[in-house]
């Protein structure tokens, strides 16, 4: 499985470096896919969301997430994220408790040139999961890599990575996100992103969505996709909806 998830990887980023190069491609919130974009030095993006997991009889719901993104650099992002979390179940009602917590630098050390026109970054997470009584449950340790390129109206991201967690087996992610933009001011998306090595064996998630400008610092963002499991198991409906405000 990592052999081939590898080989995958470099066949996509060889893939983007044919022919010339544009503005970068733009990962991240609403999608789950990443990509090495970073804020401008100096500037903040904080994206305010509510997202949404659904199968028959269930949901959990995060509302609010606060991600917090800071330009350190030309090429870094210091990250932080604090989500509320709420679990609800037939005939259990519904249960709120401080969700995942992320911390993470992103470091894009391949700019855009004529001898490789893609940018690559990678981008460390630390996942804290707070238990119910509020010690941590466990830790992981994300290691990620990602690579993106624009050609005219449409962009195209991918990432892959390893999550390192002290009680569970090997797990791997990775993903390919599409964008289209007709106008200046909105972008379609799209997206195919799996994991492996999960209670449920491999998921993969198929989403779509949109950015749209509000103004010159704010951004509508909104996706809505489905998980489909291997076995049989009952598909999940996933859902992104928040703002970003950037300056």
């Amino acid at each position: 499985m990592t052999r081939r998830i590898l080989i995958s990887i470099a066949v996509v980023v060889c893939a983007l470096a044919i022919g010339p190069a544009a503005a970068r491609a733009q990962g991240g919130p609403p999608l789950m896919t990443d990509d090495p974009g970073t804020p401008e030095p100096g500037t903040w993006e904080v994206n305010v969301a509510v997202t949404g997991d659904f199968t028959p009889g269930t949901g959990a719901y995060e509302l609010p997430v606060l991600d917090v993104n800071y330009g350190a650099g030309s090429r870094v992002q210091l990250t932080a994220a604090v989500p509320v979390a709420f679990q609800h179940s037939s005939g259990e009602g519904t249960h709120g408790r401080l969700g995942e917590i992320e911390t993470g630098a992103k470091w894009r050390f391949v700019d855009a040139g004529a001898a490789l026109p893609v940018d690559v970054s990678t981008f460390p997470k630390l996942v804290f999961h707070p238990g119910v009584g509020g010690p941590a449950e466990d830790t992981e340790l994300l290691l990620p890599l990602e690579a993106a390129r624009e050609m005219g109206p449409f962009a195209v991201n991918v990432d892959a990575g390893r999550v390192f967690q002290r009680h569970a087996g090997q797990r791997w992610f990775y993903g390919a996100a599409f964008q289209y933009a007709p106008a200046e001011r909105m972008q379609w998306l799209a997206e195919v992103h799996v994991e492996t090595g999960t209670e449920d064996g491999t998921v993969r998630f198929l989403n779509a969505g949109f950015r749209r400008d509000l103004d010159a610092h704010r951004i509508l963002m909104f996706s809505i996709g489905r998980s489909v499991f291997r076995g049989g198991a009952a598909g999940e409906t996933v859902a992104y909806l928040g703002v970003q405000f950037h300056g």
